[in-house]
């Protein structure tokens, strides 16, 4: 996603990102958004990346609307667990206020 919307993602380092990517990933899937494990390895704390990660669930959140759909069509598949039909996956609309 990050791909779609560049611009917005160049003042991030790619272990920002990434961080943010894995804690928005998480939180769709139910599980603890960003537990201390992931905090101790990855040396981030939640507050590291909670701009990021804001912005890449503005970006998710949009996507569906963005005129370069082909990633969102790619990821709508089974083979990639549906990730981008935002049909089945409502929940991930919630606000990523929470997670922080």
């Amino acid at each position: 996603m990050t791909l779609v919307d560049a611009d917005v993602y160049l003042k991030y380092l790619p272990s920002v990102i990434a961080s943010a990517a894995v804690c928005l990933a998480r939180y769709a899937l139910g599980q603890e958004a960003w537990p201390a494990s992931l905090s101790e390895s990855a040396q981030y704390g939640i507050n590291h990346f909670g701009s990021c990660l804001t912005e890449l669930h503005q970006t998710y959140f949009n996507a569906h609307k963005h005129p370069q759909q082909a990633l969102v069509e790619k990821y709508k598949t089974s083979k990639f667990h549906e990730v981008a039909d935002f049909q089945k996956h409502p929940h991930i609309y919630v606000k990523v206020s929470a997670c922080i």
